[in-house]
Protein backbone atom coordinates (compact mmCIF):
# COMPACT_ATOMS: atom_id res chain seq x y z
CA UNK A 1 0.00 0.00 0.00
CA UNK A 2 0.67 3.60 -0.55
CA UNK A 3 3.16 4.79 2.60
CA UNK A 4 2.25 9.01 3.63
CA UNK A 5 4.44 10.17 5.78
CA UNK A 6 4.15 13.73 7.57
CA UNK A 7 7.04 15.73 8.90
CA UNK A 8 7.38 19.37 10.35
CA UNK A 9 9.22 21.81 8.53
CA UNK A 10 11.89 23.16 11.81
CA UNK A 11 13.41 25.92 9.69
CA UNK A 12 12.88 27.92 6.37
CA UNK A 13 14.01 26.00 3.51
CA UNK A 14 14.26 24.87 0.04
CA UNK A 15 12.32 21.57 -0.31
CA UNK A 16 14.72 19.65 -2.47
CA UNK A 17 17.32 20.94 0.29
CA UNK A 18 15.27 19.53 2.78
CA UNK A 19 14.62 16.51 1.49
CA UNK A 20 18.08 15.59 0.61
CA UNK A 21 19.09 16.04 4.07
CA UNK A 22 16.65 12.32 4.82
CA UNK A 23 16.74 10.32 1.68
CA UNK A 24 18.88 9.52 -1.25
CA UNK A 25 18.96 10.91 -4.97
CA UNK A 26 16.59 7.55 -6.10
CA UNK A 27 14.33 8.38 -3.63
CA UNK A 28 13.91 12.06 -4.24
CA UNK A 29 13.36 11.36 -8.41
CA UNK A 30 11.07 8.37 -7.21
CA UNK A 31 8.22 11.16 -5.30
CA UNK A 32 9.02 13.03 -8.00
CA UNK A 33 8.08 11.02 -10.46
CA UNK A 34 5.69 8.53 -9.09
CA UNK A 35 4.91 9.84 -5.49
CA UNK A 36 3.67 13.27 -4.18
CA UNK A 37 4.78 16.16 -2.08
CA UNK A 38 2.13 18.34 -0.13
CA UNK A 39 3.11 21.66 1.32
CA UNK A 40 0.24 22.22 4.08
CA UNK A 41 -1.97 20.13 1.89
CA UNK A 42 -1.19 21.86 -1.63
CA UNK A 43 0.73 19.84 -3.95
CA UNK A 44 4.39 21.28 -4.66
CA UNK A 45 7.47 20.63 -6.48
CA UNK A 46 10.91 19.84 -4.60
CA UNK A 47 11.98 23.69 -5.36
CA UNK A 48 9.21 24.66 -3.61
CA UNK A 49 10.59 27.37 -0.08
CA UNK A 50 9.30 25.94 2.77
CA UNK A 51 8.81 27.95 5.60
CA UNK A 52 8.91 26.71 9.73
CA UNK A 53 6.35 25.38 11.19
CA UNK A 54 4.98 24.08 7.78
CA UNK A 55 3.46 20.33 7.45
CA UNK A 56 5.15 18.42 4.11
CA UNK A 57 3.00 15.27 3.54
CA UNK A 58 5.62 12.52 1.12
CA UNK A 59 3.16 10.14 -0.28
CA UNK A 60 5.70 6.96 -1.76
CA UNK A 61 2.95 5.43 -4.52
CA UNK A 62 3.43 1.20 -4.25
CA UNK A 63 4.60 0.02 -7.39
CA UNK A 64 3.87 -3.29 -6.75
CA UNK A 65 1.67 -6.81 -6.67
CA UNK A 66 1.79 -9.33 -4.04
CA UNK A 67 0.04 -12.51 -6.17
CA UNK A 68 0.23 -15.84 -4.46
CA UNK A 69 -1.69 -17.99 -3.83
CA UNK A 70 -2.21 -18.56 0.42
CA UNK A 71 -0.65 -21.67 1.89
CA UNK A 72 -0.86 -22.50 5.86
CA UNK A 73 2.95 -23.07 5.85
CA UNK A 74 3.54 -22.05 9.75
CA UNK A 75 4.83 -18.75 9.01
CA UNK A 76 3.94 -17.15 12.17
CA UNK A 77 4.49 -12.96 12.91
CA UNK A 78 7.46 -12.10 15.20
CA UNK A 79 6.93 -7.83 15.30
CA UNK A 80 4.84 -6.07 12.32
CA UNK A 81 4.10 -1.97 12.01
CA UNK A 82 3.15 0.08 9.03
CA UNK A 83 7.21 -0.20 7.33
CA UNK A 84 8.56 -3.41 8.38
CA UNK A 85 7.23 -7.15 9.10
CA UNK A 86 9.29 -9.57 10.79
CA UNK A 87 8.49 -13.61 10.83
CA UNK A 88 9.23 -16.94 11.78
CA UNK A 89 10.08 -19.11 8.95
CA UNK A 90 10.02 -22.83 9.83
CA UNK A 91 12.71 -25.08 7.98
CA UNK A 92 11.79 -26.83 4.89
CA UNK A 93 10.28 -23.42 3.05
CA UNK A 94 12.13 -21.60 0.34
CA UNK A 95 12.43 -18.02 1.20
CA UNK A 96 12.27 -16.89 -2.50
CA UNK A 97 9.73 -17.87 -4.87
CA UNK A 98 11.38 -19.33 -7.79
CA UNK A 99 11.77 -22.98 -9.56
CA UNK A 100 11.21 -25.53 -8.11
CA UNK A 101 9.48 -23.68 -5.45
CA UNK A 102 6.27 -21.61 -6.40
CA UNK A 103 4.34 -22.61 -4.14
CA UNK A 104 5.00 -24.24 -0.84
CA UNK A 105 7.43 -21.04 -0.22
CA UNK A 106 7.64 -17.87 2.47
CA UNK A 107 5.51 -15.44 0.09
CA UNK A 108 2.96 -18.12 0.02
CA UNK A 109 2.96 -18.26 3.79
CA UNK A 110 3.06 -14.48 4.13
CA UNK A 111 -0.18 -14.42 2.12
CA UNK A 112 -1.97 -16.77 3.96
CA UNK A 113 -1.54 -14.28 6.91
CA UNK A 114 -2.02 -11.60 4.96
CA UNK A 115 -4.24 -11.52 2.24
CA UNK A 116 -4.20 -8.29 1.09
CA UNK A 117 -0.52 -7.28 1.88
CA UNK A 118 2.23 -6.19 -0.38
CA UNK A 119 5.73 -7.86 0.95
CA UNK A 120 9.28 -7.79 -0.18
CA UNK A 121 11.95 -10.26 1.30
CA UNK A 122 15.19 -7.92 2.47
CA UNK A 123 16.85 -10.76 4.42
CA UNK A 124 16.85 -14.46 3.57
CA UNK A 125 17.00 -17.88 4.92
CA UNK A 126 18.35 -21.08 3.24
CA UNK A 127 15.48 -23.42 2.48
CA UNK A 128 16.02 -25.77 5.49
CA UNK A 129 17.12 -22.90 8.01
CA UNK A 130 14.44 -21.84 10.19
CA UNK A 131 13.99 -18.57 11.99
CA UNK A 132 13.65 -15.00 11.47
CA UNK A 133 13.28 -13.07 7.86
CA UNK A 134 12.84 -8.99 7.37
CA UNK A 135 10.48 -8.42 4.77
CA UNK A 136 9.35 -4.01 3.93
CA UNK A 137 5.99 -3.91 3.91
CA UNK A 138 6.20 -0.86 0.87
CA UNK A 139 8.34 0.21 -1.91
CA UNK A 140 10.29 2.91 0.90
CA UNK A 141 11.32 0.99 3.00
CA UNK A 142 12.38 -1.76 0.86
CA UNK A 143 14.56 0.52 -0.72
CA UNK A 144 15.87 2.12 2.24
CA UNK A 145 16.58 -1.42 3.86
CA UNK A 146 18.36 -2.75 0.81
CA UNK A 147 20.53 -0.09 0.51
CA UNK A 148 21.63 -0.45 4.60
CA UNK A 149 21.99 -3.93 4.33
CA UNK A 150 25.17 -4.47 5.62
CA UNK A 151 24.34 -2.69 8.76
CA UNK A 152 21.44 -5.57 9.00
CA UNK A 153 22.86 -7.91 11.90
CA UNK A 154 21.99 -11.37 12.47
CA UNK A 155 22.98 -13.75 14.78
CA UNK A 156 22.23 -17.57 14.34
CA UNK A 157 22.11 -21.20 16.46
CA UNK A 158 23.20 -24.07 15.03
CA UNK A 159 24.36 -27.89 15.96
CA UNK A 160 27.79 -28.71 14.64
CA UNK A 161 29.40 -32.29 14.82
CA UNK A 162 31.97 -32.63 16.99
CA UNK A 163 33.71 -30.46 19.23
CA UNK A 164 33.84 -27.19 18.38
CA UNK A 165 35.98 -24.51 20.13
CA UNK A 166 34.74 -20.73 21.39
CA UNK A 167 35.00 -18.02 20.42
CA UNK A 168 36.54 -18.11 17.03
CA UNK A 169 37.06 -16.14 14.16
CA UNK A 170 36.81 -18.00 10.47
CA UNK A 171 37.96 -15.46 7.98
CA UNK A 172 38.00 -17.71 4.27
CA UNK A 173 36.94 -16.61 1.11
CA UNK A 174 33.94 -18.41 -0.33
CA UNK A 175 33.49 -19.34 -4.27
CA UNK A 176 31.39 -20.72 -6.56
CA UNK A 177 31.44 -22.77 -9.86
CA UNK A 178 28.11 -21.82 -10.84
CA UNK A 179 26.29 -24.76 -9.20
CA UNK A 180 24.49 -25.17 -5.70
CA UNK A 181 27.56 -25.78 -3.69
CA UNK A 182 30.28 -22.70 -2.85
CA UNK A 183 33.35 -23.98 -1.29
CA UNK A 184 36.59 -21.74 0.15
CA UNK A 185 38.86 -20.75 -2.62
CA UNK A 186 41.53 -18.36 -2.12
CA UNK A 187 39.83 -16.77 -5.45
CA UNK A 188 36.41 -16.42 -3.19
CA UNK A 189 34.55 -13.08 -2.09
CA UNK A 190 35.92 -12.37 1.26
CA UNK A 191 33.46 -14.11 4.58
CA UNK A 192 34.01 -13.80 7.96
CA UNK A 193 32.12 -15.75 10.62
CA UNK A 194 32.37 -15.29 14.13
CA UNK A 195 31.56 -18.25 16.75
CA UNK A 196 30.99 -16.54 19.88
CA UNK A 197 30.45 -19.18 22.29
CA UNK A 198 29.88 -23.34 22.08
CA UNK A 199 28.59 -26.28 24.45
CA UNK A 200 28.33 -30.09 24.26
CA UNK A 201 25.14 -31.45 23.65
CA UNK A 202 23.88 -34.87 22.09
CA UNK A 203 24.83 -34.47 18.59
CA UNK A 204 27.87 -32.12 18.86
CA UNK A 205 28.19 -28.85 19.79
CA UNK A 206 25.45 -25.75 20.26
CA UNK A 207 27.33 -23.07 18.36
CA UNK A 208 26.26 -19.45 19.16
CA UNK A 209 27.31 -17.61 15.67
CA UNK A 210 27.40 -13.95 14.23
CA UNK A 211 27.82 -13.22 10.37
CA UNK A 212 29.79 -10.22 9.30
CA UNK A 213 29.31 -10.89 5.45
CA UNK A 214 26.35 -12.46 4.34
CA UNK A 215 27.56 -14.87 1.13
CA UNK A 216 25.28 -17.69 -0.03
CA UNK A 217 25.78 -20.70 2.55
CA UNK A 218 28.39 -18.96 4.16
CA UNK A 219 28.16 -20.47 8.04
CA UNK A 220 27.85 -24.06 6.31
CA UNK A 221 30.02 -24.03 4.29
CA UNK A 222 32.70 -22.35 6.63
CA UNK A 223 31.66 -24.80 9.80
CA UNK A 224 32.89 -27.61 7.26
CA UNK A 225 35.83 -26.01 6.56
CA UNK A 226 37.14 -26.53 9.92
CA UNK A 227 35.50 -30.12 9.96
CA UNK A 228 32.91 -29.00 11.84
CA UNK A 229 30.33 -29.79 9.56
CA UNK A 230 26.21 -28.87 10.66
CA UNK A 231 24.53 -32.16 12.16
CA UNK A 232 21.59 -32.72 9.24
CA UNK A 233 23.55 -31.04 6.43
CA UNK A 234 23.17 -32.81 3.55
CA UNK A 235 25.15 -30.59 0.84
CA UNK A 236 28.45 -30.00 3.11
CA UNK A 237 28.44 -33.00 5.41
CA UNK A 238 26.92 -35.27 3.67
CA UNK A 239 24.27 -36.08 6.23
CA UNK A 240 20.96 -36.53 5.71
CA UNK A 241 19.81 -37.66 9.38
CA UNK A 242 17.25 -34.41 10.20
CA UNK A 243 14.00 -34.05 7.92
CA UNK A 244 14.28 -30.89 6.75
CA UNK A 245 18.47 -30.63 6.91
CA UNK A 246 20.84 -28.48 8.75
CA UNK A 247 20.50 -27.29 12.32
CA UNK A 248 20.25 -23.76 11.53
CA UNK A 249 18.63 -20.93 12.60
CA UNK A 250 18.31 -17.29 12.54
CA UNK A 251 17.68 -16.35 16.45
CA UNK A 252 18.45 -12.69 16.57
CA UNK A 253 18.24 -9.92 14.26
CA UNK A 254 18.86 -6.08 14.47
CA UNK A 255 18.33 -2.99 11.70
CA UNK A 256 17.48 0.35 12.04
CA UNK A 257 14.12 1.08 11.08
CA UNK A 258 13.73 2.81 7.75
CA UNK A 259 11.20 5.13 8.83
CA UNK A 260 11.64 6.32 12.54
CA UNK A 261 15.65 5.30 12.59
CA UNK A 262 15.41 3.90 15.61
CA UNK A 263 17.95 0.55 16.19
CA UNK A 264 15.67 -2.43 16.29
CA UNK A 265 16.47 -5.58 17.96
CA UNK A 266 14.43 -8.88 18.18
CA UNK A 267 15.42 -12.72 19.07
CA UNK A 268 13.66 -15.82 19.55
CA UNK A 269 14.27 -18.72 21.38
CA UNK A 270 16.72 -20.38 18.87
CA UNK A 271 17.53 -23.40 20.99
CA UNK A 272 14.11 -24.71 21.38
CA UNK A 273 13.65 -23.67 17.84
CA UNK A 274 16.12 -26.45 17.04
CA UNK A 275 14.77 -28.82 19.42
CA UNK A 276 11.27 -28.60 17.95
CA UNK A 277 13.25 -30.13 14.50
CA UNK A 278 15.95 -32.50 16.52
CA UNK A 279 16.04 -33.68 20.02
CA UNK A 280 19.48 -33.16 21.70
CA UNK A 281 20.79 -32.80 24.86
CA UNK A 282 23.85 -32.77 26.97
Amino acid sequence: MDRTITLTIEKDCLLRDFLRSRYSGQRIRFLREKGHILLNGAPVTVRATAKAGDALTLVFKETGAFDYAPEDLGVRTVYEDEDVLLVYKPAGIASMPAAPHFTGNLFNGVKFLYPEGVFRVVTRLDKDTSGLVLLAKNALSHSILCEEIRSVEKTYLAVCTGEVPAPLVISAPISSDGGAKRFVSENGKPAKTRIISSKPVKLGSLVKIVTETGRTHQIRVHLAHIGHPLVGDRLYGNDDSVRFGQLLTCCGISFVHPVSRQKAVFTIDGEADLLEREQFSQ
